[in-house]
């Protein structure tokens, strides 16, 4: 069977082809592109949610504790080791010592460099003569490190260069 292509049409279906094949890889360039920024979005929304279930945690030790809460056992750095064991019952102290190393020990696990604090401002209110649970405020607060990546201005690259910026989540209540 013979041929019956003009010979400067030969070799045009080839080009055609390798520009569909071009513009295709573009296309799938630009789909793996969202999807690599779709998962560091998806990786900063679990942080900021680690974050928020450890403030809730410590949160609700504090609201179990009251006396350890009044006593100011709890306005301290969280440590990252658990030391405090109570075999045979805890006080309220010891309660709290040993809520804030649990809660030290889980932020330095979920969230990278977790550290937390809580400072209390309390007042000791008095109902008839017995003391009542705590009044006033406490700050919960929770910094971690954050990859942040960036691309690069300068003119010798245009590589992207991945800095590390420290997050902090406040959370105010009531214990």
């Amino acid at each position: 069977m013979r041929s019956h292509l003009n010979p400067m049409q030969q070799g045009f279906t080839l080009l055609e082809v390798l520009i569909a094949v071009l513009v295709f890889s573009i296309g799938l360039l630009g789909v793996a592109g969202m999807v690599l920024a779709s998962m560091r979005g998806t990786h900063t929304a679990q942080l900021h949610t680690q974050a928020t279930l450890q403030a809730q945690w410590i949160g609700d030790a504090m609201r179990a504790n009251p006396a350890g809460v009044m006593a100011g056992a709890y306005n301290i750095a969280a440590p990252t080791t658990v030391v405090q064991t109570c075999d045979s019952g805890c006080t309220p102290a010891q309660t709290a010592t040993r809520d804030m190393e649990n809660w030290g020990a889980m932020l330095s696990r979920v969230l990278p460099a977790g550290q937390g604090s809580v400072r209390c401002q309390l007042n000791s209110p008095q109902r008839e003569g017995v003391d009542a649970f705590p009044a006033g405020l406490c700050t919960i607060s929770l910094t971690w490190s954050e990859s942040d990546e960036t691309r690069n201005t300068g003119a010798s690259t245009s590589a992207a260069v991945v800095d590390r910026k420290t997050k902090r989540f406040d959370w105010v209540i009531n214990p």
